[in-house]
């Protein structure tokens, strides 16, 4: 998987918002940290033992006292380090369909995959809960699948998803030093196609990963730890699975919020505004977030039709104008901008509805769109529940209109 924010030229676009960009970035930075971490002491423990036959040789002693202070410059430049990562805001997260986001997250790692090997997933996950943030918890499934599987490749042309949700006491996590505490988890395991699961060894994952002889490509490690930092960040961990020396599976546990049903599908008082049953046409040109933003609707009771530029989104417009209630309209796409398929959805219809979402242009940039009808804006990234009460409120704007007129 190309990594966050690179790409081919200068001028080429990278995929995720500046924000996105940010949050990997700082993934990355943790997931490195701990690498360095757990590979500092391990220093410090080849010392002590070197020390100990160290008493009667002046030149092996003078020799481990320069790897000590080393060692100890280190820790003080790792700690600053450390100290100076972004800070994280759990308070911004938001309750998470597990089925939208894992199947979500394979759907597009099987269009990567596919002329390489094939991923099956034998059923969807139980349909639970979990709490966090959309992006990067997507992010981080994608990062295990697409870097996993080059662990597991080239020895097999078959890789299987696993998902279901387990009753875990301290006692598991206790086997590999996991600060995992005990609960319900939702775990997600990466295996290969013929194996047995009873003569596997299970291995801490950092600890593993940091000591391996026998890392994947550069790009591939680096999914992992951007993977396993978000992990932590949401109360999860990982597990990684081996027979012998050869990597046979891994395992992803994340807890669990809450059952379907508490999440929504009795449509509580609480949570029942976010639903609706109109027709949005989601107009956006990047695939990563199709998948999660059409099963999320779906799952509120929207029916979703895509369009992957500006003039894909007016030609569906102009055939099915009747059927379709609101345009989700991203600004910046090829072919046809936000701005342009706007004005053209509006000489076809005035009463369009259009709401406007970007990660590259902010409200400011595109006053003159709002003053001409646009319905509102919203900045990327975004949490679904914010979309879902926004198109509420566009529609029940409407409505209590449409009431007081008839009144």
């Amino acid at each position: 998987m190309k990594r966050s924010g690179e790409e081919n030229s200068e001028s080429a676009q990278s995929p995720f918002s500046p924000a996105e960009n940010l949050c990997l970035r700082a993934a990355l930075d943790r997931g490195l940290t701990l690498v360095l971490k757990k590979l500092t002491s391990q220093l410090e423990t080849y010392s002590s033992l070197l020390e100990e036959d160290a008493d009667n040789n002046l030149e092996t002693r003078t020799n481990l006292t320069k790897i000590n202070n080393t060692l100890e410059s280190f820790r003080f430049w790792l700690n600053a380090h450390n100290s100076a990562l972004p800070q994280k805001h759990p308070t911004d997260r938001e309750s998470i369909d597990a089925t939208s986001l894992i199947s979500g997250a394979t759907r597009r790692c099987q269009k990567v995959l596919q002329d390489r090997c094939s991923l099956e997933m034998p059923a969807p996950p139980e349909p639970v809960s979990v709490r966090g943030d959309m992006f990067e918890l997507q992010e981080s499934i994608m990062r295990s699948i697409l870097g996993g599987t080059n662990c597991l490749l080239p020895e097999e042309d078959k890789i299987i998803l696993e998902t279901k949700t387990r009753e875990l006491d301290n006692k598991y996590f206790d086997l590999f030093g996991s600060t995992c505490k005990g609960g319900s988890y939702l775990q997600v395991r990466l295996r290969k196609e013929n194996i047995e699961p009873a003569n596997l060894s299970q291995k801490p994952f950092i600890e593993t990963l940091a000591v391996s002889q026998n890392l994947p490509a550069v790009d591939n490690v680096l999914d992992l730890l951007e993977m396993y930092s978000i992990l932590l960040d949401h109360g999860g961990d990982a597990i990684i699975e081996k027979k012998d020396s050869a990597f046979c599976a891994l395992t992803l546990f994340l807890p669990v919020e809450g059952t379907y049903e508490e999440i929504g599908v009795t449509r509580s008082a609480e949570d029942s505004s976010l639903y609706g049953n109109e027709t949005v046409l989601l107009v956006d040109d990047q695939d990563m977030i199709w998948d999660v933003i059409i099963d999320l609707l779906q799952d509120l009771g929207y029916t979703v039709i895509l369009a992957a530029d500006g003039a894909e989104a007016v030609e569906i417009y102009s055939e099915n104008q009747k059927e379709i209630d609101l345009v989700l309209l991203d600004m910046v796409m090829p072919e046809m901008d936000g701005r342009t398929a706007f004005f053209r959805l509006q000489e076809l219809d005035p009463e369009v509805k259009v709401l406007l979402h970007s990660a590259y242009v902010s409200e400011d940039d595109i006053r003159d769109v709002l003053a001409a009808g646009a319905v509102g804006f919203l900045q990327k990234p975004y949490r679904i529940a914010e979309l879902a009460r926004k198109i509420r409120g566009i529609f029940g704007f409407s409505e209590q209109n449409e009431k007081e007129t008839s009144a």
